[in-house]
């Protein structure tokens, strides 16, 4: 997950919080089933989908707490 100025001021902090909640890891960790491992960076080049990230090597931009559970379920 980008944690850069575009990404925080669009709401990135609710994103977080969102993540930490539906994959029940606090950053830095990684899912019991391996799956996912939560990480923060300072940027993915995607500025203009903000607030963004990085599964893999897919970009998810535009994030919101409504859309993130369906991109994150999508992996599973």
């Amino acid at each position: 997950m980008c944690r850069s100025l575009p990404c925080h001021i669009k709401s990135g902090e609710e994103i977080i919080k969102e993540i930490t909640r539906i994959l029940r890891i606090n950053t830095g960790e990684t899912t019991t089933d391996d799956r996912f491992t939560f990480e923060l960076t300072n940027c993915i080049g995607a500025c203009d989908t903000a607030p963004a990230m990085l599964i893999d090597d897919e970009l998810h931009g535009n994030l919101t707490k409504e859309n993130l559970p369906k991109i994150l379920e999508s992996y599973q």
